[in-house]
Parts: C-alpha cells; sequence; structure tokens
C-alpha cells in the first residue's frame, strides 16, 4: 500500500516537474548542466509563473535522451530502466537526507549561537562580583585648598613683573632714546 502511495506521489511530481535545483541534485548534476540539457532538448521543461517571475521546471519522468539513446545502453534495455528507477530513487533519498542535514545544521548553529549569548550573560551577571572581591575600596580624592581662579588671574602678576623688566632693559640698553 506504501508502495503505490509512494509511486503516486513521484508520479505527481513528475506531471508538475521539479526545480532547476532539485533535478540537478537527482541528476547529479549543476543547474547549469541541466540548463543547457534543457537548451539542447536533452530534458524537458516548462516555464511556469512563480512568485518572484517565471522559473523552470523540469520534467523528469521523460527520461533524458543521453541517458536512451541506443549507444548508451546495453542490450538488456528492462534492467537498465529498472536500475535508472532505482538510481533516481536512491537520488532523491540521499537528496532528502542532505536537506535533512542541512536543516539540522542551521539548527545546531543557532543553538550554539544561543548557548554563545548565555554564556556572556553570565560572565557579565557574575564578574562585578568577583572585580569587589579583588578589588580594595577606592580612595576619595584629596581635597585642595587651592582657589578656583582662572590661570591667566594667578599668572597675571608675573607677566606684568616680566613686561616691565623687559620694559626697564630696553630702556637703558637701547641707543638714542631721549631721557
Amino acid at each position: 500500500m506504501q508502495d503505490a502511495t509512494h509511486d503516486d506521489m513521484h508520479d505527481a511530481e513528475h506531471e508538475t516537474g521539479v526545480t532547476l535545483a532539485e533535478a540537478a541534485s537527482i541528476l547529479g548534476c549543476s543547474v547549469d548542466t541541466v540548463r543547457r540539457r534543457i537548451r539542447r532538448g536533452e530534458l524537458h521543461a516548462m516555464q511556469d509563473a512563480g512568485r518572484h517571475g517565471p522559473t523552470w521546471k523540469v520534467l523528469l519522468g521523460v527520461l533524458p535522451s543521453t541517458l536512451s539513446t541506443p549507444s548508451n545502453m546495453p542490450s538488456a534495455a528492462p534492467s537498465v530502466a529498472q536500475d535508472n528507477t532505482g538510481l533516481l530513487e536512491a537520488l532523491r533519498m540521499l537528496d532528502a537526507m542532505r536537506q535533512e542535514n542541512r536543516d539540522l545544521a542551521g539548527q545546531v548553529g543557532y543553538l550554539q549561537a544561543r548557548v554563545q549569548i548565555h554564556e556572556e550573560t553570565i560572565r557579565a551577571l557574575t564578574a562585578p562580583e568577583t572585580q569587589e572581591a579583588t578589588q580594595p575600596a577606592p580612595v576619595p580624592p584629596a581635597v585642595t585648598s587651592e582657589p578656583s581662579t582662572p590661570w591667566w588671574r594667578r599668572w597675571w602678576p608675573l607677566v606684568l613683573f616680566v613686561v616691565i623688566g623687559l620694559a626697564a632693559v630696553l630702556a637703558v640698553t637701547t641707543p638714542g632714546v631721549v631721557r
């Protein structure tokens, strides 16, 4: 009963077609190779209106002509067709397992990121306790008795003294100045 249901699902898949990426995975080649085979007529495909524009659906119910040419096929044609069906089924299963593996890897990455965030949170919450235990109490700054006058007011008498002194020296040493 399961085999009949399974075959019906594959028949429906072949009638509606698969995407270029799925066809490439099933056939064991790249997406560009699938596109080239469609252009050469080796694969049958139809263009479908997708959500983001037109997409190609490859009809795998019709085997590629490269697989069924007389030069490639041995004399025992029925066993080769059965082998191809079994091979295609194995490739579909492999693709499903790869997709599941990618999904699980994504979940593992997400969970590792969550663990890292929680570890950082724990470190941040325990850090103040360890710093308080290892550091001595801070010493308050000493109070200075200096008034808070601007610097130019403190320096003004010295500047005035220097200017008067220079004027006196110039007056004495400059020749030709009338006194």
